[in-house]
């Protein structure tokens, strides 16, 4: 079973009296769903980046419950097999939770046309925004492509096969939207990493000699 899953297993039954699920969006990012939304404020994390957490920690009327779940969820990890073995391996334990992203959402107007994807958030954006959603399997480079199309593609794994992942994006994606882009099939590509940046193509940068 692979280790995500083992961990969530874990954590879910804590959350139990708190009417919530635990549903995975990536590799280092997990959403609690919550039938009604907790008096309390949390702090956003890249916002604490080099900063103590100690004034950061969950206020209002209930955060003494969520204070108290999350050192029960800190508790299972530190004991859990998964965390023993990667730490034997050398690999980093995942430790802990951190609460943060609790708002009301209004989503805005739609500017995509299609999307291809597999993560538990983006058939819960694709849904409240009502734009067609399609499993990544089904997109293909003969695909006829009208409007803007969004591709998002699995986080990879830097402590595994993303090498091998990487190539396969680039030879199943990458390159075929490069191909059509040249041949003015389609307009422009934008290709955005998050905490990285974004490269942008239009069909006529394809044949610039410099």
């Amino acid at each position: 079973m692979e280790e995500g899953t083992q961990l969530r297993e874990s954590i879910q039954p804590l959350l139990n009296d708190f009417d919530a699920q635990l549903v995975p969006n990536d590799l280092n990012h997990w959403s609690i769903w919550l039938e009604t939304m907790p008096d309390i404020a949390l702090t956003a994390m890249p916002s604490l980046i080099g900063q103590s957490i100690a004034s950061a920690l969950p206020s209002g009327t209930e955060q003494n419950d969520w204070l108290r779940l999350g050192n029960e969820i800190q508790m299972a990890l530190f004991e859990h097999p998964v965390n023993q073995q990667r730490q034997s391996a050398g690999k980093l334990p995942v430790n802990s939770l951190w609460f943060w992203g609790k708002a009301d959402w209004q989503p805005q107007a739609n500017t995509w046309q299609q999307l291809y994807g597999d993560a538990a958030l983006l058939k819960s954006l694709a849904s409240a925004t009502s734009t067609s959603l399609q499993p990544m399997s089904e997109w293909k480079s003969e695909n006829t492509m009208t409007g803007q199309q969004l591709l998002v593609f699995p986080e990879l794994d830097l402590q595994n096969n993303w090498p091998q992942r990487l190539e396969q994006n680039t030879t199943q994606h990458i390159l075929p939207l490069l191909n059509r882009l040249r041949r003015y099939q389609i307009r422009q590509l934008r290709l955005i990493i998050p905490q990285h940046g974004q490269y942008y193509w239009r069909c006529w940068d394809t044949w610039k000699p410099w």
